[in-house]
């Protein structure tokens, strides 16, 4: 049986185009780290994924790229989800409500006389 062996190669040994991939993945690493940390740390309770605050600490932590993109692809669907929660405004358009005109309309009406 033949086994593959895996040879480490020293830092000095491998092409510039491997050692530029390498640090640009790094890179993209260590900013995906960052970014989900702050929103972590900014992320209120509610809107928390499940299982929770220390969980997610550590799979973002631990699992390299994967886990900050799975906290922050689930914490967006969570956002997502609490946004389309949000009752619809008086006057039942959820646009109209936008402008301060559009908020006077719904509290009392168009101003047209009845």
């Amino acid at each position: 049986m033949n086994a593959a062996v895996i040879v480490a190669r020293p830092w000095s040994d491998l092409s510039p185009q491997i050692k530029a991939f390498m640090l640009v993945a790094v890179a993209c690493q260590l900013l995906l780290a960052v970014v989900a940390l702050v929103v972590w740390w900014r992320t209120p309770a509610d809107l928390m994924p499940s299982p929770g605050r220390a969980v997610w600490a550590a799979v973002i932590v631990m699992v390299q790229i994967g886990g900050p993109i799975l906290f922050l692809a689930l914490r967006a669907a969570a956002a997502r989800r609490a946004r389309e929660a949000v009752a619809e405004p008086p006057g039942g358009d959820p646009g109209r409500a936008e402008t301060l005109s559009g908020t006077v309309d719904a509290l009392y009406g168009d101003g047209e006389p009845r």
